[in-house]
């Protein structure tokens, strides 16, 4: 009996302890468009400060939702293909052999269901300097304890980003 009056107490004590150690954290939501029309799938990726990713969302039908954010200024980045050409979400497979030429995008688009295809043949590229938190100019402010709306206008003539050269 002794011990559990000594223990409930010490107990409790480490889960209102636990529970004041959670960081505060927020959220960014909006709608993403590139020169007036809804991007419909891609990736957000949120930078702080030091440059760190620290939240990454998918964009479904032009929109994205970041969670669970520390509180303070962000630098957004919006992608919707790897380098090489391969949309976000489809993995690009390496040849067999060196000397065999990738399998082109389209070609592994053929292979996903009739509505995916749809949506990854009217995806268009995003300008690159959208793709990199150095050049992105996307900036927001996560409040902490709310969601924030932050909606991404994209401008200019998208690109693919270039495929990395072969290793040698």
């Amino acid at each position: 009996m002794k011990r559990t009056r000594i223990v409930a107490p010490l107990l409790l004590g480490l889960a209102l302890l636990a529970g004041c150690s959670s960081k505060p954290t927020g959220g960014l939501k909006g709608e993403v468009t590139l020169n007036g029309e809804k991007v419909p799938t891609g990736q957000v990726q949120a930078f702080d400060a030091n440059n760190e990713v620290i939240g990454g969302a998918t964009i479904v039908d032009g929109v994205y939702e970041l969670t669970n954010l520390p509180p303070g200024e962000v630098t957004l980045t919006v992608a919707t293909h790897q380098p090489g050409g391969y949309p976000l979400g489809i993995a690009a497979m390496p040849p067999p052999r060196p000397d065999m030429p990738q399998v082109p995008p389209q070609e592994k688009i053929k292979e996903l269901p009739q509505e995916v295809q749809k949506v990854y043949e009217s995806l268009k590229p995003v300008p690159l300097q959208y793709t990199s938190h150095k050049t992105s100019g996307l900036k927001a402010t996560v409040r902490k304890g709310s969601t924030t709306t932050s909606d991404l206008t994209l401008t200019g003539k998208g690109e693919i980003p270039k495929a990395p050269p072969p290793p040698r």
